[in-house]
Formats: structure tokens, C-alpha cells, sequence
């Protein structure tokens, strides 16, 4: 879901794409440009400028070491899911979305707070409360977890 034309470049090869903008990876290089220059010296400490040990734990840990930079990338991100959030009640109105992955957990309640708020911003009026955002109880084995699923089904479709 492209949210940001001319946005950041996403593994997809699109630019500006939600996962681009959203994800751990888009937080970490937000994050290492605070680092580098100075404006984050817990993250510095704990990871230096190397995008690759800029884990959600790590970021975690620098912003309750203090780094307002590493706050910012953070929210900014839950920003960004809100308004992906929004797409997805724009175009499918449904009746909860769940969501999941290693920053969630990590982050928990208040980043899907902040996304929600970001979320309810950017709806058309009169769809603000129609869908419940959900955190996954699975976590980072949500993916695995879906995949298994699926190869399951389709295992006993074929019997």
C-alpha cells in the first residue's frame, strides 16, 4: 500500500510504500540518522550507527534510556500505520484489523494507541469507531504461525 508517493524506497522496489514507512527497518533508519548525528546518544551507545542492530528491543531500550530522536522515529511510524489503518476501513470496512509483528509487541498498547488516534484522524466522518484494532497475541510467530495455516488447508484440500 503505497501511503507516501516519492516516500522512502521499500523492499518491494515502490517508494513511500506502508512498509517502507512503518515498519521496524523504517524506524531504525529514522532512528540511526538521529544517532548519527548526535540527536540520540543511548541508541549511539547501544548500537551505534549499524541499522542491523537496531532491533525493536533496541529501540526500545534507547527510548527509555531518554532519546527523544528514537521517540520520534517511533511515533512516527505509528503515525503511518494509522493512516494505512485508514485504507484498509476506506476500502473494506471491516470489523476489526489485527495487528501484529515484532515492534507491536514490543511497543504494545501505546504505539497501537498512537496509530489508532492517527487512524481515527485520517477516516471519513462517520466511520470513526467502526473497526477494532487488535493486537496479535502471536507476536513475530504471527507470519509463521499463518503460514502454517495455509499449507495445512491446502494439504487437506488435496485428500
Amino acid at each position: 500500500m503505497i501511503l507516501h508517493e516519492g516516500g522512502a524506497l521499500c523492499g518491494c522496489g515502490n517508494y513511500g510504500c506502508l512498509e517502507a514507512l512503518a515498519s521496524r527497518t523504517a524506524m531504525a533508519k529514522d532512528a540511526v540518522g538521529q544517532s548519527a548525528s548526535g540527536k540520540a546518544p543511548a541508541l549511539y551507545a547501544l548500537a551505534g550507527s549499524d541499522i542491523r542492530k537496531c532491533r525493536s528491543s533496541v529501540l526500545y531500550d534507547a527510548i527509555e534510556s531518554g532519546d527523544k530522536g528514537v521517540r520520534k522515529a517511533v511515533e512516527r511510524a505509528a503515525d503511518w500505520l494509522g493512516i494505512g489503518l485508514a485504507n484498509i476501513v476506506h476500502i473494506l470496512n471491516p470489523e476489526a484489523i489485527v495487528v501484529g509483528g515484532g515492534v507491536v509487541t514490543r511497543f504494545g498498547a501505546k504505539f497501537l494507541e498512537r496509530a489508532v488516534v492517527s487512524m481515527e484522524e485520517h477516516l471519513m466522518p462517520g466511520l470513526s469507531g467502526t473497526a477494532a484494532i487488535l493486537l496479535s497475541e502471536l507476536g513475530d510467530l504471527a507470519v509463521p504461525t499463518g503460514t502454517a495455516c495455509i499449507a495445512l488447508e491446502a494439504s487437506e484440500a488435496k485428500r
